[in-house]
């Protein structure tokens, strides 16, 4: 590379501005530049950082720099979900559209993937499921030209089979992980590979959250999201839930109330879920209503999050809340709390050290607070 690596990742984020019109920063952010030159000289990197800090263009930019000189060089990303892998492969398509690319998900037609995996693609970003699947058919293979990538090790584990995984990467070349969070799964996957990974760490969060609540009962939880969103005019809400049978009762309560809004199930099909994400990011619907898989590496600009189920675990409560906030900007996080999830609050407080302040909703017409007393404690 003529010049550092750096002064390369400052001109790509000052690129990226230009063409999204974003003004905001135009300089690398710091995990980015510490993991440049460990990634880009072939160490195996664990990323660790927080939501919204720029992880995915901190292994992205040095690996593209490494196709762009090493020909026989090839590149594997594995990630949690569909809408994640088809949002890093965009990226390749929009800023490294020298390289062949292939997205591989289990929703498409794998004989269209057999065909397209004979042009040999440099690059290929997909779900473990399918990956593994044409793997195991020798339609590609992984060599010691072969970088492996897993975004969202964490969860993409979870939801993956841990030997299907290890599979894939044991024959690369070289191992980068990515995540805000790495549990016991992770971990323990890490020292089971033949790597040994250098952490790159950052507690930098590029983006600011404000965490709040609002306090509602459990019977009247659909009137209180509405006035919610009213009251605090929130566009561009990605509203959790943890049971997605709900989702369609809660859309119909939206919509009815003049609330445009789209759903995420799995029983949606892949052109619909790319639909209600594309309204979703140019703001033609004001609510998407998604389940936990969207919680992860997702890029949404400017948008808020609504907790409808506060999330009880201290991970599952970092990645939905890092949905807001991101890359430079200032996002809200708002959970609805009722009496049972009152001690939650405290809890998450406590645990990632952070500030929820309680929101008051005013009443239609009565200029009073929607609720004077304060959540219950739970009795010991």
């Amino acid at each position: 590379i003529c010049i550092s690596l750096k002064s390369l990742l400052n001109y790509f984020v000052s690129f990226k501005n230009e063409a999204t019109g974003n003004s905001s920063h135009h300089q690398a952010y710091e995990i980015q530049t510490l993991a440049a030159t460990p990634v880009y000289e072939g160490q195996d990197v664990k990323i660790f950082a927080p939501t919204g800090s720029g992880k995915t263009l901190s292994y992205l930019l040095p690996l593209a720099a490494k196709l762009a000189e090493e020909k026989d060089m090839r590149l594997l990303i594995l990630t949690s979900s569909p809408e994640l892998a088809s949002q890093i492969q965009s990226v390749f398509k929009q800023y490294f559209e020298e390289f062949s690319s292939l997205l591989i998900l289990g929703s498409a037609n794998i004989n269209r993937q057999k065909d397209r995996l004979k042009k040999k693609p440099r690059v290929i970003v997909g779900t473990p499921g399918r990956v593994f699947e044409l793997f195991c058919l020798e339609c590609f293979s992984v060599t010691e030209e072969t970088t492996v990538v897993l975004d969202e090790i964490d969860t993409l584990l979870e939801r993956a089979s841990y030997d299907k995984v290890l599979s894939l990467v044991e024959g690369c070349s070289q191992l980068v992980s990515a995540s805000a969070t790495y549990g016991e799964v992770a971990d323990s996957f890490l020292k089971e590979t033949p790597f040994q990974l250098q952490e790159i760490s950052t507690e930098k969060r590029e983006g600011v959250v404000k965490h709040s609540y609002v306090f509602c009962n459990a019977n009247k939880k659909d009137i209180t999201l509405i006035k919610l969103l009213r009251q605090e005019k929130l566009k561009k809400v990605l509203l959790f839930i943890n049971d997605l049978k709900y989702g369609s009762h809660l859309a119909k309560r939206l919509m009815d109330s003049d609330i445009k809004c789209s759903r995420l199930d799995a029983k949606i099909q892949k052109l619909d879920r790319e639909k209600a994400i594309k309204a979703f990011r140019d703001e033609t619907i004001q609510v998407l209503i998604a389940s936990d898989s969207l919680s992860r590496g997702v890029d949404f600009k400017d948008a808020n999050v609504v907790q409808y189920n506060i999330a009880r675990e201290k991970e599952l409560y970092i990645h939905r809340s890092g949905r807001a906030g991101r890359a430079g900007s200032t996002g809200r996080c708002i959970s609805m709390v009722t009496d049972k999830d009152a001690h939650i609050v405290k809890k998450q407080q406590k645990a990632i050290s952070i500030v929820i302040e309680e929101l008051k909703l005013i009443s239609a017409g009565s200029g009073k607070p929607f609720r004077k007393s304060k959540p219950t404690r739970k009795k010991k």
